[in-house]
């Protein structure tokens, strides 16, 4: 996904939309607001969250969001090149450029969602902290940077400060053998 929003961010705000839609009615998962509300807009860029694609508008009030899931696949068409005759989503493009969406096999549970950012945040919360703390703008974590075991001063299996390992973790001691213990009374 990350692959994907990199090659998408520049190509969807060359642009405003012309057109949104048509969508296949097993892939647009929302119908308020409709499609047609992103006609004329331009778009800001496209991020990440998780394996989700979100393509905000440029003044701020929708986001378009776009979950693949297994088969599908998200194609940006310069002006005049040739692309699926039936997409499962389309966003036409001021210029003639397009960004398609389609699905192989029967399933379509590829999805496309128009949100406000409020309900875009709702419909996210529930997938937690994002993994290495990747985002739209690259590797950041607390102070900018990913730390490492290594920076941090600690080994990969210490636990952290006012922390104690978990119950699972158990010490290297070595174990008597059972014919040493009569030796030992």
């Amino acid at each position: 996904m990350e692959a994907w929003r990199r090659a998408l961010d520049e190509p969807v705000r060359a642009f405003p939309i012309e057109q949104a839609g048509p969508a296949h009615i097993a892939t647009l998962k929302t119908f308020d607001p409709p499609l047609s509300t992103l006609d004329g807009r331009r778009l800001a860029g496209a991020e990440r969250r998780g394996k989700r694609l979100l393509l905000p508008t440029e003044d701020g009030e929708l986001v378009l969001l776009v979950h693949l899931m297994t088969a599908g696949r998200l194609r940006y068409l310069a002006a005049g090149e040739k692309g699926p005759k039936s997409p499962a989503f389309r966003l036409r493009f001021e210029g003639g450029a397009e960004l398609v969406l389609t699905e192989a096999g029967s399933k379509k549970r590829a999805g496309v969602w128009l949100l406000t950012p409020e309900a875009a945040e709702e419909e996210l919360a529930h997938l937690g902290p994002e993994a290495l703390g990747l985002g739209a703008d690259g590797p950041r974590n607390r102070g900018g940077s990913i730390r490492s075991s290594a920076t941090s001063g600690r080994s990969p299996g210490s636990a952290a400060p006012g922390r104690t390992r978990s119950s699972t973790t158990r010490s290297c001691l070595p174990m008597p053998c059972p014919g040493s213990w009569s030796r030992d009374r």
